[in-house]
């Protein structure tokens, strides 16, 4: 199916929403895919693109323990967005393999020498980040007013 063909049914399926989520039932999601590994992760990246109730925030490309393979993920999920018209979604590179023993013994010695992903440093900005008069899922009073 072509590219053009894909936007449509898209942008149909968008403006046939029987119903609208009210913004304070919204969620601030970030996806975290190995995309190129199995065909299960592309088909939730554009669920999770289409549900009115997931606010996405970014998309972690993840490696599959096999060399060069964050940047498969990083390029499937580039055609994902490219194909749904979605490019002002955030994408960012993950680590580029496991982590190995060097990696935790420096984390014990020494954490402010570690050299973190974007992806992980999107992770904590985003956590620390609290959308303007927002409260946070942890709160007991997060309902409509």
């Amino acid at each position: 199916m072509a590219d053009l063909e894909i936007g449509l049914i898209i942008y149909a399926m968008k403006s046939k929403l029987l119903f609208d989520v009210p913004d304070y039932k919204k969620i601030r999601v970030i996806i975290d895919t190995d995309a190129a590994c199995e065909a299960d992760d592309p088909f939730a990246i554009v669920q999770a693109l289409l549900s009115p109730k997931a606010i996405v925030r970014g998309i972690l490309a993840e490696h599959f323990n096999v060399p060069g393979s964050v940047q498969r993920s990083y390029a499937e999920i580039q055609t994902i967005l490219e194909a749904m018209n979605a490019d002002n979604i955030q994408t960012l590179m993950g680590q580029e393999g496991p982590l190995d023993d060097d990696f935790y013994r420096l984390a014990e010695k020494s954490p402010e020498a570690l050299q973190v992903s974007p992806a992980v440093d999107f992770i904590i900005k985003e956590a620390l980040r609290l959308s303007k008069g927002r409260k946070s899922h942890s709160s007991s009073s997060a309902r409509a007013p």
